[in-house]
């Protein structure tokens, strides 16, 4: 893949919507095989939300829980390869398939993590994985044996495309996470300097 076609990534993601890019079973096809990258990446990501905000509670991230998700995307990946071995399929689509359903899936993933850690936190990482694996990859399987495009094919391709917009949604996330860990720290340190020894 071309530099000038990773930088217009973006455009292509929304010509996608529009009918101009892959089939439905090529971009399903393509989600499903990359999905354990976006399984995995997303968990290196979201530790950089999780570390700040877990800091000094005991909990642990769940590296081993999310070992044990990546190797069962592997089934996926077992489906995603056989839909593509029918078809005739460009391999960029896995690179724009790991871009823009690797965005959404990591902002959906940020969201419910935010509010099951409020909740629970010691489940909250494993959860907001599992979930935002149901809804980001289950549509993938109707579109496996949809060789033209429906209204379904265009809502997923729309959940995929746009939940992230290309990585810009879960970085605006990411900040907005690291700013509530500096305030929690600074009125944190405030309140241990006010106590008195």
């Amino acid at each position: 893949m071309t530099r000038q076609r990773l930088a217009l990534a973006p455009a292509l993601c929304g010509a996608f919507a529009l009918g101009c890019g892959p089939t439905p079973i090529e971009a399903a096809g393509s989600v499903l095989c990359v999905s354990p990258a976006i399984v995995g990446l997303s968990a290196a990501l979201l530790w950089l939300n999780w570390a700040p905000l877990a800091r000094g509670s005991g909990v642990g991230f769940p590296w081993g829980a999310v070992g044990t998700a990546m190797g069962l995307c592997l089934v996926l990946v077992a489906f995603g390869t056989a839909a593509l071995a029918y078809v005739s399929w460009d391999p960029e689509t896995l690179v724009l398939a790991l871009w823009c359903a690797g965005t959404s899936y990591l902002a959906l993933t940020q969201v419910i993590w935010r509010i099951w850690h409020a909740l629970q936190p010691g489940t909250a990482v494993v959860g907001a994985l599992g979930v935002s694996a149901v809804v980001m990859f289950l549509p993938a399987f109707p579109q496996l044996l949809t060789p033209e495009q429906t209204d379904f094919t265009v809502a997923a391709w729309v959940l995929w495309l746009y939940t992230g917009m290309a990585g810009l949604i879960p970085g605006g996330i990411l900040l907005l996470l690291w700013g509530e860990a500096g305030v929690r720290f600074y009125l944190k340190r405030r309140r241990a300097v006010a106590q008195p020894h």
